[in-house]
């Protein structure tokens, strides 16, 4: 073969090699962390769920254990929920978790059992609770904080893959359309929360979620939407509303 002809087959090679390897084709062992709802905006007292996925199972595992890092200004986390209540060989997991300081971290186990198929381990679900940016993210490997999925029958560790981070911002009191701004464009979601005072048992007396967000009417976070929230409103808006005698 010419010399010439020799480095030319060379660099189409290479070329061949970079092509099936680069951005955009995952790797192996691969953890996701999914946003589960079409919203990015959210009110004080809104779910947020965020799933965790595993995909491309080079082995069979029967094991995954997570770190995960918070804003505990903006979110709480609710509770987790294992598997997706369907088809998914994790719903049958024995999980475990440790939360402090805004990090959490997740482990469940599948005892007795195995499995290589893509599925969603778990889901993480967080309530909103004051305005500002929020993200929820992987925390990455350091010494006592590893993620790791658990090969079987060996018990050996791998490495995962981890992809994604959600962000989600937590909309400010009275932006009931969350545009970043609170004026008469949000009074007549105001109107539609009103409740009037509750007892707590009775609370939140206020559907959460849309089509209102009545979250954002709420601003002292006691359960209802009264003449507190109004005086608040108000004040928020520089007063430009009706007199509350005007509001039916």
């Amino acid at each position: 073969m010419p010399e010439a002809l020799g480095w030319w087959m060379v660099v189409l090679l290479v070329g061949l090699v970079c092509f099936a390897t680069g951005p955009g084709v995952r790797a192996e062992n691969d953890l996701f962390l999914v946003h589960d709802e079409a919203q990015d905006y959210y009110c004080a007292g809104e779910q947020i769920t965020v799933v965790l996925t595993v995909s491309d199972l080079t082995n069979l595992v029967n094991g995954v254990q997570v770190h995960m890092k918070f804003d505990e200004e903006r979110v709480s986390l609710e509770r987790i929920d294992s598997g997706d209540g369907a088809g998914s060989p994790w719903n049958w997991g024995y999980p475990s978790q440790v939360v402090e300081g805004g990090h959490l971290t997740y482990a469940v186990a599948l005892l007795g059992g195995y499995t290589d198929a893509d599925a969603v381990v778990a889901r993480f679900v967080f309530v909103a609770k004051f305005a500002g940016l929020a993200q929820i993210k992987f925390r990455p490997s350091e010494p006592g904080w590893v993620n790791k999925l658990t090969k079987y029958p060996e018990s050996t560790t791998i490495s995962p893959q981890l992809h994604g981070s959600v962000d989600v911002y937590v909309a400010r009191f009275g932006d009931g359309n969350y545009d970043g701004i609170i004026d008469l464009a949000d009074f007549s979601s105001f109107v539609e929360c009103l409740t009037g005072p509750v007892d707590a048992d009775e609370a939140p007396a206020y559907p959460l979620g849309p089509p209102e967000y009545c979250g954002c009417c709420d601003s002292d976070g006691d359960g209802d939407v009264d003449l507190r929230d109004y005086a608040a409103f108000q004040r928020a808006t520089n007063h430009q509303l009706l007199a509350v005698s005007e509001m039916s």
